[in-house]
């Protein structure tokens, strides 16, 4: 195939799957293909309006569409410089929240769930502010979570302060199994090689278990807690391998294997 041929069929390829893209995120289709049934997951004890849930909905389709663009085109073309995917879970992985007045609080928002006003203060786990600003320059770095999106969104909005976190997924992207949520990594990119989730629950990643590092819960207690910080070094191993799942074999307990690494905060902030 020539180089001519190649560059009409790489065009060719993205009008046809903007188009695409563009058809299917209409909301006047997504509402006439879509109930609450089975577009859209509700907890029992925290209900969120149907407008906001199916306009998320939308949205989180309209970057699924665009992402797998994003992935052929470099490939199709022989080049390998886009990022691999680093998906991050929140609660008790980067954050620690609840209903509960707390003092020491790093963060708090007032949200509406289901026509009831919520505050929550939230605890950052220590050093997340350096983890994501570094994994940000090695990974597109995706949230991946089980929570609301009213809520996710209004605490990511305030922990994402230089807006290094690219795509966000909630609760209706996870597939409800037993009142469980499991995070299938296929939602986010089809080449399981270049994506690795980072979880405190690993039923969470259970479908994915090659593409998991565990890590412990964070409630907020230990100001002491490093667990973001010995993560940070196998993450610089990751990016770099063929395939993630490779070095991921050598972690099978998660960061719970790593607590004897010595970490360099300067070698790797140079090494960015």
């Amino acid at each position: 195939m020539s180089y001519i041929t190649s560059i009409n069929w790489i065009w060719s390829l993205v009008v046809s799957t903007f188009s695409f893209t563009s058809k299917n995120n209409d909301p006047e289709a997504i509402n006439s293909r879509c109930t609450n049934s089975d577009c859209v997951t509700i907890s029992t004890d925290i209900k969120s309006s149907n407008a906001l849930e199916l306009s998320t909905l939308s949205k989180t389709q309209m970057t699924q569409q665009t992402d797998g663009v994003w992935d052929v085109i470099p490939r199709a073309l022989g080049f390998q410089f886009h990022k691999k995917k680093l998906v991050l879970d929140l609660d008790e992985t980067l954050i620690s929240s609840s209903q509960k007045h707390c003092f020491k609080h790093d963060i708090s928002v007032q949200v509406t769930i289901g026509g009831t006003p919520a505050t929550f203060f939230v605890r950052k786990r220590p050093h997340v502010d350096l983890f994501l600003e570094t994994v940000a320059q090695w990974f597109e770095v995706v949230i991946f979570t089980a929570s609301l999106s009213v809520y996710a969104n209004a605490v990511i909005d305030k922990l994402d302060l230089k807006r290094v976190i690219n795509r966000r997924y909630y609760r209706q992207s996870c597939t409800n199994k037993g009142g469980l949520y499991i995070k299938d990594l296929n939602t986010v990119c089809k080449d399981l090689s270049r994506v690795v989730i980072v979880d405190n629950s690993p039923i969470a990643f259970s479908f994915n278990k090659e593409n998991g590092i565990a890590i412990p819960d964070y409630f907020g207690t230990n100001p002491e807690d490093e667990s973001l910080l010995h993560l940070l070094p196998l993450l610089e191993q990751v990016r770099d391998a063929e395939d993630v799942r490779f070095p991921l074999k050598s972690y099978p307990n998660g960061v719970c294997g790593m607590k004897s690494a010595q970490i360099d905060l300067s070698k790797i902030s140079n090494s960015c």
